[in-house]
């Protein structure tokens, strides 16, 4: 009789902790537009409405892929294309390179954590091969990007959400949503980088675009199905495949303005 308590209590266990993991997961991204998110620069409350997708996507690990969506949707910036910076950076921190890891090290150029950021990129007042220490947020883009995923007073570009969302502020700042491919050249001056990134980000898109257009709290949850939360709905964009000149100084192109993505 013991042994038959036994085997029940096991079937159960085998059928409810991963039903429990599952709705953490989807509890965890459906949460990250109220209690997670820091109000956006404007003043307003960002909206993040999801889709669902079957699977992971392209392996995003879950905290990351919730700070693409959240910064993504603060600083009007696709989560596809923080996540293809933060893939092709660091591997989403998974990286061993110097600068990736371990912790408070920096690449031969000086660039440090899973964005890496230069010293100066994140504070101005740093020197350039100054280790990046926890500190304040910057209160303009003029003292540098540093900034503070939670609201908080300390912004560290080790923590992953203060850096993703130091990067989504910066991409806006130099051109994002509307001026991509300038936006992703200015973060890394490479033509190959940025279609790199470009091709990553239409992957991640791709990954969703099979998925119902909006999706309902009852949507979502239903982890039996293995449903996994992923990008807020979108229109399908429109990559552009244009480059930037390096005979004209800054990624100087001016992307045609057309209903998606423009470059």
């Amino acid at each position: 009789m013991k042994l038959i308590s036994w085997l029940a209590l096991g079937l159960l266990g085998a059928v409810l902790v991963p039903l429990s993991i599952a709705l953490g997961v989807v509890a965890v991204v459906l949460g990250a537009s109220s209690a997670g998110q820091a109000a956006p620069a404007g003043g307003g409350k960002a909206s993040l409405p999801v889709v669902v997708t079957r699977g992971p996507l392209g392996g995003i690990p879950l905290g990351y892929l919730e700070d693409f969506l959240v910064s993504g949707a603060r600083f009007d910036v696709p989560w596809e294309v923080l996540a293809g910076i933060y893939r092709v950076e660091c591997d989403f921190g998974r990286s061993l390179l110097a600068g990736c890891n371990p912790i408070g090290t920096e690449n031969p150029a000086g660039a440090q954590g899973p964005g890496q950021f230069l010293p100066r990129t994140w504070r101005t007042s740093l020197g350039p091969f100054e280790l990046i220490p926890p500190g304040p947020p910057t209160t303009s883009d003029a003292e540098g990007f540093a900034t503070s995923a939670s609201g908080g007073g300390v912004t560290d570009p080790w923590v992953p959400a203060d850096a993703v969302a130091s990067t989504a502020r910066l991409l806006a700042a130099d051109g994002a949503p509307d001026h991509l491919r300038r936006a992703i050249w200015s973060y890394d001056h490479s033509v190959a980088y940025v279609d790199e990134v470009l091709a990553l980000a239409r992957g991640y898109e791709a990954a969703v675009a099979s998925s119902p257009p909006a999706a309902t709290s009852a949507t979502a949850a239903r982890p039996a199905a293995g449903l996994l939360v992923a990008p807020r709905a979108r229109s399908p964009r429109t990559w552009s495949a244009r480059r930037p000149s390096s005979a004209q100084g800054k990624a100087p192109f001016i992307p045609a303005r057309r209903t998606g993505w423009s470059g």
